[in-house]
């Protein structure tokens, strides 16, 4: 934001930018993906999640319980959803 604010970068383009690699997001977004990488139980369910682009059970608790204290999902009622369009728009681009 400070970028923005000393008018560095419009805030049209940090947002136009910030789910893909040349964006203000890109470490926290890279550590993640590292992460997922690193597990593959854990990559393989978060991408279903992707790409059905619609909330979804995910029954195995372990893998539930890490992607929600990554952050990566909300839990509402019985099925989990990506918590932010930021993550739906650079893991999609990933997931291709």
């Amino acid at each position: 934001m400070y970028k923005a604010v000393n008018n560095y970068l419009p805030i049209q383009e940090i947002i136009q930018d910030a789910a893909t690699l040349s964006g203000i997001y890109r470490e926290h977004l890279e550590r993640h993906q590292e992460t997922l990488e690193s597990n593959q139980d854990l990559n393989a369910v978060f991408k279903l999640l992707i790409t059905n682009k619609a909330p979804m059970a995910i029954k195995e608790k372990k893998i539930r319980h890490q992607l929600e204290g990554m952050g990566l999902i909300k839990i509402r009622g019985n099925l989990c959803e990506v918590k932010y369009k930021l993550y739906q728009l650079y893991f999609s681009n990933y997931f291709q």
